[in-house]
């Protein structure tokens, strides 16, 4: 399974954790702009950016830097690949409609989508868990089923029960 990602660079060690894959992170070490090219060619692209308001047309990383908006989309074909959204509100943002317009299925949930920073948390558990039953060979359905069964026995912190929030939208496969 080929995984990308793309996250804040403060829940860059939580992103590791979750998806196995070093992450691009915002801002950049080196400062340099985010090229969306990067989100081509994966199985699964996780993305865990930071939203203020339901509704946000940019997707933040860290220190207000914007990290990504529905114009990063406009040009790219993801047909086949799954994203996995863990940013704020997802559904509400204009980045899902640019996002299912490439051919990409998208898993988001409409809450906090609280996550970790350092370690695993919420989110970062159905991250893991969806990867891992789409590593198995199981549908995107049935992945998001299994993983979301494993969140129940992780217990009904607040951070799970957010993540059990979380939705397939296009992309069946």
């Amino acid at each position: 399974m080929n995984v990308y990602a793309y996250c804040a660079a403060s829940m860059r060690g939580s992103v590791v954790a979750s998806t196995g894959v070093e992450p691009d992170t915002c801002p950049s070490p080196d400062d340099r702009p985010f090229n969306p090219a990067r989100l081509v060619g994966h199985d699964v692209v996780v993305l865990k950016l930071h939203a203020t308001t339901p509704g946000d047309n940019i997707w933040l990383g860290d220190e207000g830097t914007p990290a990504l908006a529905a114009a990063h989309f406009s040009n790219l074909r993801l047909a086949g690949a799954l994203i996995i959204a863990q940013t704020c509100y997802m559904p509400a943002s204009p980045l899902l409609a640019a996002m299912l317009a490439t051919g990409a299925g998208v898993v988001g949930g409409r809450g906090e989508n609280q996550g970790g920073y350092s370690q695993m948390v919420g989110s970062d558990w159905l991250v893991h868990y969806l990867i891992g039953g789409l590593d198995m060979g199981l549908a995107r359905r049935w992945a998001l089923r299994y993983a979301k069964l494993r969140m129940v026995a992780r217990g009904p912190t607040g951070p799970n029960q957010d993540a059990m929030g979380f939705e397939l939208y296009g992309g069946e496969r």
